[in-house]
């Protein structure tokens, strides 16, 4: 029976905010210059307060921007915004990818993104990153209506799966990691791209399967 591998995003499959700080390069690090807002007081006001409802599907985030953003100065359209967030916090990890690439094509394995997102970040990760080609699924926070933060969001997923043996789960969350854990799922914290590249389970699951060129890997704006 082929293991199911879930890789988080944010910290994991993307580079930019990552729960170790060594490994932290914040999308909105030159916003100031470009949008005229203050990071700080975006984080403050924004992604640690609505953004918790945003994220569990329970408020749009449209709306949501729109009530926040002119409290940070910011005149410009929420679409602009959006656009300028998206595209900005979508630095793939080139450093595991070959690995998730492998994982992708092998029998023994099947991968899924797990993650926190809210429906139009999930959507543009899957369509235009394109990390469509290299996973069967994303289960994200907002369609299921739990964050990762709450043992719901495993629970959930495991209703929707038909395997009878626990995922495998590859997060930058101790807290998630935990969660998971309590669960039954088999964890990896992930600190570094060794923890990936030279997980002893992960490496038998891709045994066999060859290595392919970066150019047939990488190919779109993102990838």
């Amino acid at each position: 029976m082929a293991k199911i591998i879930m890789f988080d995003v944010d910290g994991v499959l993307i580079k930019g905010f990552s729960n170790n700080p060594d490994l932290c390069d914040r999308w909105d690090k030159n916003i100031k210059q470009d949008l005229g807002i203050d990071s700080h007081h975006l984080s403050e006001g924004f992604f640690k307060k609505d953004f918790s409802l945003v994220i569990t599907g329970k408020k749009d985030l449209k709306e949501a921007l729109a009530e926040n953003l002119p409290e940070f100065g910011y005149t410009g359209s929420v679409d602009a915004f959006i656009k300028y967030w998206f595209e900005h916090d979508s630095t793939v990890n080139f450093d595991i990818m070959p690995m998730v690439d492998k994982l992708h094509r092998s029998k023994k394995a099947l991968t899924y993104i797990a993650t926190n997102q809210e429906v139009n970040r999930a959507g543009f990760l899957w369509n235009d990153v394109e990390f469509k080609r290299f996973f069967r699924d994303i289960y994200y926070s907002a369609a299921i209506g739990y964050s990762k933060t709450d043992p719901k969001f495993f629970e959930t997923v495991d209703g929707y799966l038909t395997a009878s043996e626990k995922p495998l789960i590859i997060d930058d969350s101790i807290r998630v990691i935990e969660n998971a854990k309590s669960c039954g799922w088999d964890t990896i914290l992930y600190t570094k791209p060794e923890d990936v590249n030279d997980n002893q389970l992960l490496l038998e699951l891709v045994s066999g399967i060859e290595d392919r060129k970066p150019d047939d890997i990488f190919y779109s704006k993102y990838l």
